[in-house]
């Protein structure tokens, strides 16, 4: 198989395989993002629950401020009724990494799949003859 054949029908310099390794990326980041504000508020919630941080303490907290404002709640509110709200962003964490693990297989399968179909392509558009001149360990090097 010749060296151009293949650079030029090159899988991975398509426009829709940019795309989709862009959506793998911003899925990725979300994920980590959302495993990082999880993980913190579980160490918040075990804090609190061990008593080593006062309910103003935890009030003061960056992520538990978020979602208080978003959810609009008294500043007021004992810190362990704020379980559920973990418990929820756990797993949505966890659902979202399941989706972006699911999207970066996919991917990367396309993309072999279609790096396999075009090598087999081009190598099966060659003249017999040529085939012929070459051995079958050269042929294999080549790939």
């Amino acid at each position: 198989m010749k060296k151009e054949l293949i650079l030029k029908g090159n899988p991975l310099r398509l426009t829709a395989n940019k795309a989709s390794m862009s959506l793998v990326t911003s899925i990725a980041v979300v994920s980590g993002l959302l495993e990082l504000a999880s993980v913190a508020l579980v160490l918040l919630l075990l804090q609190s629950i061990a008593g080593q941080l006062s309910p103003a303490e935890v009030s003061s907290n960056l992520y538990y401020q978020i979602i208080s404002d978003f959810f609009d709640w008294n500043p007021n509110i004992t810190p362990t009724l704020f379980v559920p709200v973990i418990i929820v962003v756990v797993i949505f964490a966890n659902v979202v990494k399941v989706f972006s693990t699911w999207i970066q297989l996919r991917v990367s399968w396309g993309i072999q799949a279609k790096t396999s179909a075009k090598l087999l392509s081009d190598y099966m558009s060659l003249e017999y003859e040529d085939r012929l001149k070459e051995s079958p360990a050269e042929v294999t090097s080549k790939i």
